[in-house]
């Protein structure tokens, strides 16, 4: 309820209704493996460590595309990804899933549009069955591939 200036009250909002993902991080420390040498310390396991002040990085001054891929060392079923990339916009990006590693289906296409922001939430219509997710930088706007965290959520 809200009141105008001579304290006149509204009829109530009607309650928002959120559905969020499941709090148990299902790539949290799992193997992961990355498309070329990383920078410095860089290294991918650290963008699955849940500590978002580390991070995977790929190789100084290698071009786009990079990837970055979890194994979740089983099938599982996937209902979101929330990648969390180094700068606060300019990634385009391609999040896929697979349960055998080579054959991969799409997650999300975020190619044709650059983030506006680090933290970006995926959201599946329908869970997925996934054992590896894989996110492929195709556009880092000179960055280079660099992701705090990779992580993946089960069910609402």
């Amino acid at each position: 309820m809200a009141r105008d200036e001579a304290l006149n009250a509204s009829d109530p909002s009607k309650a928002a209704v959120v559905t969020t993902p499941a709090d148990h991080d299902l790539a949290l420390d799992k193997p992961v493996t990355a498309s070329s040498s990383y920078s410095n310390d860089h290294a991918p396991e650290k963008a699955v460590d849940g500590d978002l002040s580390t991070r995977w990085a790929q190789g100084s001054g290698l071009p786009d595309p990079s990837w970055i891929q979890v194994d979740l060392g089983k099938d599982t079923s996937v209902s979101s990804v929330v990648t969390t990339f180094e700068k606060a916009g300019g990634y385009k990006y391609r999040l896929e899933y697979s349960t055998d590693g080579t054959t991969w289906s799409l997650f999300e296409d975020h190619t044709s549009d650059a983030t506006s922001s680090s933290a970006v939430y995926s959201f599946a219509d329908e869970p997925v069955t996934a054992r590896h997710l894989r996110l492929t930088v195709t556009d880092s706007s000179g960055n280079g591939g660099s992701v705090y965290g990779l992580q993946a959520y089960g069910g609402f």
